[in-house]
């Protein structure tokens, strides 16, 4: 099964670039999380699958820490989210930046982390 958070949109200081850091920008996540579950879901038992209001928490929080990279974002994010939801087995994250100041137009920048849960764990 796969649970996907997509598109969250922050206000963020995330960049190398001084005015990053001053003016912040808007940014993009999409989660997607495969989950291993034997359960058929007809209990309605949250237990059985993963919180996505826990999600989005986490993903907030660390959209709140400033950071150079996007590669950083993505990779911490994914991690947490292995760590902390036993059953989520892979977690593929995207973070776009939109509008980034590369010195021409530009929609976004999208960097994508897939973080993988391992044996045994």
């Amino acid at each position: 099964m796969r649970i996907s958070l997509e598109e969250l949109t922050f206000k963020a200081y995330h960049g190398l670039y001084p005015e990053e850091k001053v003016s912040g920008n808007t940014f993009m996540v999409t989660v997607h999380i495969d989950v291993s579950t034997d359960f058929e879901f007809s209990d309605d038992e949250l237990e059985h699958s993963i919180d996505y209001t826990k999600v989005y928490q986490l993903i907030k929080v660390e959209m709140e820490q400033p950071r150079g990279l996007l590669e950083a974002v993505a990779s911490i994010i994914s991690k947490k989210i292995i760590n902390q939801f036993p059953l989520a087995q892979s977690v593929v994250v995207s973070v776009s930046k939109m509008n980034p100041p590369i010195g021409g137009p530009c929609a976004k920048t999208t960097v994508t982390v897939t973080a993988q849960r391992e044996a045994g764990n």
